[in-house]
């Protein structure tokens, strides 16, 4: 009498089966990856790549080049992406430099669109690799049916030198770091659609236009931070804001050598309903 081993024989091989092939994949002959597009990153090796991509932009100004290089991680908006790392490094008092560098592309990359820019970058590419040809004198002969052919020899051009890069030999100072800005003064905000105690400050060169870039120093009992202008680039170049605490009094100073401005402090505002709540202040600073 034969016996039926039933579906458990079937079940068990395939179990099997698939335990070793796991085993074959993930230890014996692991998959390994290489020349992957950054678009396939981890968030963390983003930023690393955004980083170096805006030290790189600060050291030779080359805009083309930069972004070609950041098209490669496909961010939907690529300045906002930039502004938000920026902002991210300094909340958690990381590199100044590099949150700068990286504020400085965001600005530079404002209000110009890929194509515009990846146009002008073959343009300027063809332009500098072309040499204009030039023409021999034009001889005449005659065919066998005894038409006129005109022959122009065209002399292949010699391709120029291509200029080489030299490196900076020092990256360039803060925006203002030498520049005793002016403290122009300071105004109670009472909106309630604003974050409470949100203290915002422009800076303002001496034609009254914004200044980016420029490192802001707030401080306090027991703590201080650092800030630039310039993140935000659709309110102005030259803004920058700061949440406070309610009850805290603080002291801001704009650049390097300006005079710090002491006893800061959100004020308290009452709402149309009689609400109250806590309000912002907006400080204003320029160039001397």
């Amino acid at each position: 009498m034969k016996r039926s081993r039933g579906p458990w024989y079937l079940l068990t091989g395939l179990v099997m089966g698939l335990a070793l092939g796991l085993v074959y994949a993930w230890f014996l002959d692991p998959i390994e990856y290489s020349n992957a597009s950054p678009q396939s990153l981890k968030p963390d090796y983003k930023d690393d790549y955004r980083s170096l991509i805006a030290l790189s932009y600060q050291a030779n100004g080359d805009l083309g080049r930069t972004l070609g290089r950041l098209v490669l991680l496909k961010d939907e908006d690529m300045v906002q992406a930039l502004n938000v790392q920026a902002q991210r490094i300094l909340a958690r008092n990381g590199d100044e430099n590099q949150a700068r560098a990286l504020a400085e592309l965001a600005v530079a990359l404002e209000g110009k669109s890929v194509a515009a820019l990846s146009t002008q970058l073959a343009n300027s590419s063809s332009s500098a690799q072309q040499q204009p040809s030039e023409q021999a004198p034009i001889s005449a002969e005659t065919s066998e049916a005894g038409e006129e052919v005109v022959l122009t020899e065209t002399k292949t051009p010699v391709a120029s030198p291509q200029p080489t890069f030299t490196p900076r030999a020092s990256a360039s100072p803060l925006p203002g770091s030498d520049v005793a800005f002016v403290y122009v003064g300071a105004e109670e905000i009472c909106d309630p659609e604003l974050p409470e105690g949100l203290f915002q400050i422009y800076i303002a060169d001496q034609s009254g236009e914004g200044m980016t870039g420029v490192r802001l120093h707030i401080s306090w009992e027991g703590g201080e931070e650092y800030f630039f202008t310039g993140l935000y680039p659709q309110f102005s170049l030259g803004y920058a804001d700061y949440q406070t605490d309610p009850g805290v009094v603080y002291a801001l100073r704009a650049g390097e050598s300006g005079e710090a401005v002491r006893d800061l402090t959100a004020p308290v505002c009452t709402g149309d309903d009689e609400e109250v709540f806590l309000g912002g202040l907006l400080l204003r600073f320029t160039e001397p």
